[in-house]
């Protein structure tokens, strides 16, 4: 009995160290498989964390562009000339306000009120704009090339309309 008692206490050892070992693999194995995992989802963060700082860039050029278009389009309706220098004033302005979201229309109406050269005037028709005659140019050249032309046509008639119309040449273009 005592060899049968022997045996069992030895397949009950061993049994037990079987049991025993079963787990200790699992447990390697789960080990590793939560470390796999732990920086799966460290690297995971990172990747959320990055996305989430190329969103934010993304939408701080969206906001700039939106009130580039904005300022373009204020300085477009406002009439400026010399659009650059307006546009840098502008800019310059609204660094300097402290508010927030500054209104657009009231810097503008600022630059135009420190510099109304920058701007074009409202009251100006397309006349203005046109070149006034210089003083090198006589006013009835256009109607001296016309009759020039008109001489040239009919000097084939006659030996008098050939006179004047060389007549009228020397003339314009001493």
């Amino acid at each position: 009995m005592s060899e049968e008692l022997r045996q069992n206490e030895t397949l009950e050892t061993t049994g037990s160290e079987q049991e025993r070992l079963v787990p200790v693999t699992e447990a390697i194995k789960y080990r590793k498989r939560a470390q796999t995992a732990e920086q799966e989802l460290s690297s995971l963060e990172k990747s959320l964390q990055e996305s989430n700082e190329k969103l934010l860039q993304s939408q701080r050029k969206l906001e700039c562009l939106q009130f580039e278009q904005t300022l373009n389009e204020q300085l477009n309706q406002a009439g400026a000339t010399d659009y650059h220098v307006v546009k840098l004033l502008a800019k310059e302005k609204l660094h300097s306000s402290n508010s927030e979201q500054p209104d657009v229309s009231e810097i503008i109406e600022q630059v135009r009120q420190e510099r109304p050269q920058l701007f074009a005037d409202q009251t100006m028709n397309n006349d203005d704009l046109l070149a006034k005659p210089t003083a090198g140019i006589p006013p009835q050249a256009a109607s001296r090339a016309s009759t020039l032309i008109q001489l040239a046509n009919k000097a084939g008639r006659s030996r008098k309309d050939m006179q004047e119309y060389l007549k009228l040449r020397r003339q314009m273009f001493k």
